[in-house]
């Protein structure tokens, strides 16, 4: 395994994603009644929320046990199951939005989010928070191993922390409801994200504590 395979497996599967999550998320709405948007789209985030608790300690017993490969091969045969059961959905019939030539349709929804603050101001922050902020999930071996000084089990549990903070608010948002002051609940996640995200670094790097880093990831979740 040579760094230049790893490249080219991260822009193959980063290619699917980019055509696989925009699908399944324009699914969603056409199966549930608009006014329990809120709770659906936050019961929808406990699913991945639970499994970042679940899969990192899987993950982190499988590779103490056996070896990393095989923490690999079972989240691949995860994927397939996702798809079966993806393919067994039958949705409503859905009237396109937009006729004619796909390329000029895509220049209008650009040409739309240009002229509507909203749409730029939400893109720009979860492209900023995806980019720079979740990196720190591909690093957290790294911090485990490095700075932390622990395992693969460690890791696991660093990981699930923040997995099990996050599960808790979306289930929480997903039986309060409707909720007003959207756009300050998602202005205010993300600047608390972010200072929890530095106050996890500069602590576990000058401070080096296992348990305080389990808190500011579950905090972050």
């Amino acid at each position: 395994m040579e760094v230049w395979h790893i490249l080219v497996i991260a822009a193959l599967a980063g290619a699917v994603e980019a055509v696989d999550t925009p699908a399944r998320q324009a699914i969603y709405p056409h199966l549930i009644d608009r006014r329990v948007m809120m709770s659906a789209v936050a019961l929808n985030s406990s699913i991945w929320s639970g499994m970042r608790i679940v899969a990192p300690a899987m993950a982190g017993l499988i590779i103490a046990a056996t070896n990393v490969e095989a923490s690999f091969f079972v989240a691949g045969a995860g994927f397939f199951i996702m798809g079966a059961v993806m393919y067994g959905i039958r949705v409503p019939h859905i009237e396109p939005g937009a006729t004619g030539n796909p390329a000029r349709n895509l220049l209008e929804g650009l040409d739309y989010i240009r002229t509507n603050f909203l749409f730029i101001f939400l893109i720009g922050m979860t492209f900023f928070n995806s980019l720079f902020g979740m990196a720190y999930v591909s690093l957290m071996p790294v911090i485990a191993k490095d700075v932390l000084d622990q395992g693969p089990r460690e890791l696991g549990i660093l990981l699930s922390a923040s997995g099990v903070g996050s599960l808790l608010v979306t289930v929480l948002f997903g039986f309060a409801g409707n909720q007003r002051f959207k756009g300050l609940l998602i202005i205010g996640g993300a600047v608390l994200f972010g200072i929890t995200l530095v106050a996890f670094g500069v602590t576990s790097e000058l401070i080096g504590s296992y348990g305080l880093a389990i808190a500011l990831l579950f905090i972050m979740g």
